[in-house]
């Protein structure tokens, strides 16, 4: 079947099929949305002489991790591991981290002017409400108690699954591991 006719004008089973294929495509564009904004923040001295960490200790009672946890956990020490980093036993720095998800039209302020986390707004016509996914890393000197590092990612995404960015927001949030650089943005194509 010929999409066009002899004449250079479109027949109706050229155009019915030129409508089922842009159809198509934006229904499969329909769940990535992208670009995905990524926000960064690290902080601290960085980590320059220490090739070894270890995981924070946890207190018995909140060792019962989620899966969410534990998948965080596993991002953040493959992150570490591309970065010549090694897990261990004991070492003389050890690592936190946090991963949290909430709704993203709530802001979070750490003080009365200093902004966390701003809340996000909808865009246009977007289908379902964004959430905001936050991982953050922690490495502390065991012997003193300093903050050597702390590195931040979050993306706010209406159709991802945690599981979905885990592995990119480890990548960001120890991006700055050996001279944090404070604050920026990227941007990735991804399933929002």
């Amino acid at each position: 079947m010929e999409v066009l006719a002899p004449q250079g004008k479109w027949s109706y089973e050229g155009l019915m099929r030129y409508y089922a294929i842009i159809f198509v495509v934006l229904l499969g564009l329909h769940g990535c949305a992208g670009p995905v904004e990524t926000s960064i923040r690290s902080g601290g001295a960085g980590v320059h002489d220490a090739t070894e960490l270890m995981w924070m200790p946890v207190p018995k009672e909140e060792a019962g991790e989620g899966p969410e946890m534990l998948a965080a956990r596993d991002a953040v020490a493959v992150a570490l591991q591309n970065k010549g980093f090694r897990i261990v036993e004991e070492a003389p720095a050890a690592v936190a981290i946090g991963f949290a998800e909430r709704p993203a039209d709530i802001g979070l302020k750490a003080g009365q002017y200093e902004g966390l986390s701003a809340a996000k707004e909808e865009r246009m016509f977007q289908n379902c409400q964004d959430r905001m996914l936050r991982l953050r890393v922690s490495i502390v000197n065991r012997a003193n108690g300093d903050q050597l590092y702390r590195g931040e990612a979050q993306e706010s995404h209406c159709h991802a699954q945690p599981g979905e960015v885990l592995t990119r927001l480890a990548d960001h949030a120890i991006a700055d591991i050996n001279g944090p650089r404070g604050e920026r943005s990227v941007y990735s194509l991804s399933r929002d």
